[in-house]
């Protein structure tokens, strides 16, 4: 890192841009490959490469940070209440990283407020950097914040003072994680990990949910995995859990996001992910976040339907106002300003049947007895077809 010259004062931060190894997704049995006997489909994922960019921290001796507009009512009451909050402390304003989902509170938020933090101290400033955090915000993304060690003010108006601000993605805040995540965290985290399962079925309730959910968690109970639903436990509770397993099989969401604390285990042990889409919502951010930490991921597709064929592939109403935002720099927080096309996120939270013969292919592949697919006798009768 080095510090930029007077009067914008800037830490740049040297992050090491991730290769992501080409990786198995696995969907369900299909006519679609064989018209006499139907079989899986083993998807092979490229490698994913990201392009080299500055990442830095910058510092505005009288910066200002407007509120979000969350409603008319507070709207109204911004306009009755028009002065400032004045901070005599540097503070990181991460109201714009969503109220009540922890993954944006790991990844996003808390992981910029520690760059913050990081930047302030080489500045000569604080040793700590306040968070700004909005009243809406969940009790369990507060809880992510302490556990952090990262002080915060909830505060609905605008707010004046040193203010810090990045440029970080989800890019630069997973490769420096290791280097930002405080050393308390290890003991805190270590400490009551005794007797925790080493496979943990990740599972969910409402949204994105298993249609055949009898015949899945039978293949995994079969395997010896362990149901944890992490609303039922604390927030330190459910990053033990993360912190213990080896291997996890989670229905993607919001819950595998503390993956990422394992970035600061000093003596890395290696985990193993499944993470299991619906066809119609897949992306990269946990195949990228296991990377980022060592480990091994497997994906598992939930059976296609024409309805996620015609939505996705076919009614794509994107219009110049989407061709232009995908074009942007920046980081990922601008789709919360300007929100993606409502298909790409049509079964974003649609349930979705998995096939238990995918499941059995992701364990070998973890087990190292599927490099590739499995061979098959076919038939005479194939044969002459």
């Amino acid at each position: 890192m080095n510090i930029g010259d007077m009067p914008d004062v800037k830490v740049r931060f040297e992050v090491q841009q991730p290769n992501i190894a080409p990786a198995w997704m696995i969907g369900a049995r299909t006519h679609l490959l064989d018209c006499w006997e139907p079989q899986l489909e083993w998807i092979r994922m490229p490698e994913l490469q990201f392009p080299r960019r500055d990442y830095w921290v910058s510092l505005d001796e009288a910066g200002h940070s407007a509120a979000p507009n969350t409603s008319w009512l507070r709207r109204s009451f911004r306009r009755q209440s028009r002065q400032p909050l004045e901070l005599n402390v540097p503070y990181h304003d991460v109201r714009i990283h969503g109220p009540d989902n922890i993954a944006l509170s790991i990844l996003d938020g808390a992981m910029m407020s520690l760059a913050c933090q990081n930047a302030a101290r080489e500045l000569g400033l604080a040793d700590s950097v306040t968070a700004i955090i909005s009243s809406q915000m969940a009790p369990f993304c507060v809880e992510v914040y302490r556990i952090l060690g990262i002080p915060t003010r909830v505060t609905d108006r605008d707010v004046s003072g040193r203010r810090l601000q990045t440029n970080f993605d989800l890019v630069a805040c997973m490769s420096l994680a290791g280097k930002l995540l405080p050393q308390s965290l290890v003991s805190e985290l270590e400490n009551g990990g005794e007797g925790l399962p080493k496979k943990l079925y990740l599972a969910r309730r409402g949204s994105r949910a298993v249609q055949n959910s009898t015949d899945m968690e039978t293949e995994l109970m079969r395997a010896g995995f362990t149901t944890f639903f992490p609303e039922d436990h604390s927030v330190i509770d459910q990053f033990r859990h993360l912190w213990h397993a080896e291997t996890i099989f989670g229905l993607h969401g919001a819950g595998l996001a503390a993956l990422l604390l394992r970035a600061a285990m000093p003596n890395p042990r290696p985990v193993q992910l499944i993470e299991v889409f619906g066809p119609g919502y897949i992306v990269t951010l946990y195949r990228h976040l296991i990377a980022t930490i060592g480990g091994q991921w497997v994906g598992i597709r939930g059976r296609v339907t024409p309805e996620v064929v015609h939505n996705l592939d076919h009614k794509q109403g994107q219009g110049l106002l989407h061709k232009v935002i995908a074009k942007l720099p920046g980081p990922a927080a601008l789709r919360f300003l300007f929100q993606e096309p409502q298909w790409q996120r049509t079964h974003q939270s649609s349930s979705f049947a998995v096939d238990p013969a995918s499941i059995r292919a992701a364990f070998d592949v973890l087990n190292g007895e599927a490099l590739e697919p499995h061979s098959r006798p076919i038939s005479f009768a194939e044969r002459i077809c």
